[in-house]
């Protein structure tokens, strides 16, 4: 998006500027912005462009830009104006779907062919098959801000992410800009049409990656053993989480001290060892920290003064789903690739039922926890089973074919040559998902495939670690036998391990 032209000056600025400001306010509004700016045919700027834009550089929240505001917007319409150009081969003064798709992965995304096609309905307004100059701003931003959102729970940066359909809302609530209830419930009604293809663009999978849906994962996403050699990245990330990466940026000495902090934590009974079960509970809590934290902050979100114990199925719907009282029936039962607000909200509703143990249509937040994550809740799993049984089958027989678990996971391009993981995925489904060799995977075998319970990586990680740190094999590990094994449980910027993130208060 390079700007080789000289910057403009202040007085030209200023010339533009009073231009614009039709009502000599000193502002600029959306509306005096969409007269002045041309979009290279005769038709109106695109609205909705326009308060993107002006909610951007609208420092004071007033829906209006100042003569100050108006040189950094006037930049930025500029550089769009350039990129646009670029891209635009044929000089027609609109892109086509191959020129779109050059553009996006040049700005960095991997989209498959489909979701192109899913922007190009979404953008081409005038339905030509070609995306105007506003239209294209307008379709940039919407992926830039919602790929932000998308990485902040993105944590190890795989493309793939497990949330909940409020935090989806929330993604785009916080990327809202300053516009009215009306302006704000329309734009959020097309980020949530959008950000569906844009999760699945992000998420598609390259030759080596392939879609997870076991809940029982490893405790890292590394190999433990790399062509038989020992990893310790697989050990930090299973001792501390998601502070594996913060401690990989410290020097030795502080990333001791740290650790000593954690030793004591994990000594619940204060007898100046640490045991099996200690290490095994911790193991667990640093792994399933991110759902205790992400229930909290949803519990705030809907009990904002902490006022309540519970939480009701109407204040939820009307929090979550109100948007939908301003829709068109039509919108709210239209099923795209899959999607729809009414499946969306009779899924949800179904989940709160199942979570909400004494019947009352109120959740604890005990219950609220379940109904976030049903997965970590033994009464909850079948929900989460059949939730998944309703996504991969496709043709709705109450079982899951070979195609239909391959398509799950894996879309091929048009003459691509299968990946060898898929192969080994079909190997897989024959050999140890269709228990029964029927060629179909039933309830219980998917529920066999995405929930295992014959091994406890928790327990497991902890016997390694005490078998490797335990200098007098007695089964158990003092503090000084940790810190002498340091590296083990944690990094350092010695080892030269991960990315930098800020560091806690806690320590």
């Amino acid at each position: 998006m390079a700007y080789t032209a000289p910057p403009p000056t202040r007085e030209f600025l200023w010339d533009v500027f009073s231009r614009v400001d039709k009502d000599r306010s000193g502002f600029i509004s959306a509306e005096e912005l969409q007269i002045a700016l041309s979009n290279g045919t005769w038709s109106p700027f695109n609205p909705e462009t326009v308060r993107l834009m002006i909610g951007m550089f609208d420092k004071h929240n007033q829906g209006t830009v100042n003569f100050e505001d108006f040189g950094a917007l006037w930049k930025y319409v500029t550089d769009w104006q350039n990129c646009f150009r670029s891209f635009d081969r044929d000089s027609s003064g609109n892109i086509d779907k191959e020129e779109l798709k050059t553009a996006l992965t040049t700005f960095g995304y991997r989209l498959s062919g489909g979701v192109i096609d899913v922007l190009m309905r979404k953008f081409d307004r005038h339905g030509r098959g070609t995306i105007l100059f506003d239209d294209f701003i307008q379709c940039c931003i919407i992926l830039y801000t919602l790929t932000a959102s998308f990485r902040q729970y993105d944590t190890d940066q795989d493309g793939v992410i497990t949330i909940h359909y409020e935090q989806f809302l929330s993604m785009i609530n916080a990327n809202v800009y300053i516009l009215d209830d009306k302006r704000r419930m329309n734009f959020m009604q097309e980020c949530l049409l959008v950000l569906v293809f844009a999760f699945a663009a992000i998420a598609i999978p390259n030759p080596d990656e392939k879609k997870n849906r076991v809940f029982d994962r490893e405790l890292s996403n590394k190999e433990h053993y790399d062509h038989e050699q020992h990893n310790a990245q697989y050990d930090h990330e299973a001792f501390l989480g998601e502070e594996a990466k913060t401690f990989d940026q410290l020097p030795p000495e502080e990333s001791v001290r740290r650790l000593g902090i954690i030793i004591d934590k994990i000594d619940h009974n204060k007898d100046g060892i640490v045991n099996l079960e200690e290490l095994k509970d911790w193991i667990r809590f640093t792994q399933k920290r991110y759902i205790m934290e992400d229930v909290d902050r949803q519990w705030k979100q809907h009990n904002s003064n902490n006022e309540k114990d519970t939480i009701a199925w109407l204040d939820y719907k009307k929090m979550v789903y109100g948007f939908l009282d301003n829709m068109d029936a039509t919108e709210i039962d239209k099923d795209d690739e899959g999607f729809s607000y009414k499946n969306m909200l009779k899924r949800d509703r179904r989940r709160w039922t199942a979570a909400d143990s004494d019947r009352d249509d109120l959740l604890t937040k005990e219950e609220f926890a379940a109904f976030l994550h049903p997965e970590e809740t033994d009464h909850m799993r079948d929900i989460v089973v059949l939730e998944t049984m309703e996504d991969i089958d496709k043709d709705g027989d109450g079982k899951v074919s070979i195609t239909e678990y391959i398509g799950d996971m894996y879309r091929a391009e048009e003459s691509e040559i299968e990946p060898e993981w898929v192969k080994n995925e079909r190997e897989q489904f024959n050999t140890y998902r269709d228990k029964d060799g029927d060629g179909f995977m039933d309830t219980d075998e998917v529920k066999n495939w995405i929930l295992p319970h014959d091994f406890d990586h928790a327990e497991a990680e902890a016997r390694h670690l005490i078998y490797e740190a335990d200098s007098d094999a007695d089964q158990k590990l003092t503090k000084e036998e940790i810190l002498n094994k340091y590296d083990l449980f944690v990094g350092s910027q010695a080892t030269d391990f991960g990315e930098a993130l800020a560091r806690h208060d806690e320590f």
